[in-house]
């Protein structure tokens, strides 16, 4: 399992690699079961390694409706997150809050993603809808 700053999480399987994104903000479950052979020790290592140390951060960034990430503005303001912790919003998106830098805060990661889940209702979202979620249609 991986997490990002925001507390988005990616679960990946033993045999087949990545497995399920959540994205903890909006809700949103994507799975991404990759149907197919079992990888190799080797090949599951190395997209796992590619997740970890080479994604691009606009991947895992938000976009306000300006449409600028927001990780360095509230890495600026805010300051790092830790292990434990990730960044959040005040009020939660999913309750009506805003992607603003000055309504970010820094919680504890288990926790505030405990309390989105219970709070915000959550969404089985495939790549067809993702799609049309970016296309706008």
């Amino acid at each position: 399992m991986s997490r990002s700053a925001f507390g988005d999480l990616q679960v990946w399987g033993p045999q087949t690699g990545s497995r399920l994104a959540i994205t903890a903000q909006y809700g949103w479950v994507v799975p991404t079961d990759r149907l197919g052979p079992v990888m190799s020790d080797d090949g599951r290592n190395d997209r796992l390694y590619a997740l970890l140390m080479c994604q691009d951060r606009r991947n895992v960034d938000l976009d306000r409706a300006d449409e600028k990430p927001l990780f360095d503005r509230i890495l600026a303001l805010r300051g790092p997150v830790g292990p434990d912790t990730i960044y959040g919003f005040v009020p939660a998106l999913g309750l009506g809050g805003a992607l603003r830098p000055d309504r970010a805060g820094i919680f504890d990661g288990p926790v505030r993603l405990e309390l989105l889940a219970e709070f915000s209702e959550r969404r089985i979202v495939d790549k067809e809808d993702l799609l049309h979620m970016w296309i706008g249609q």
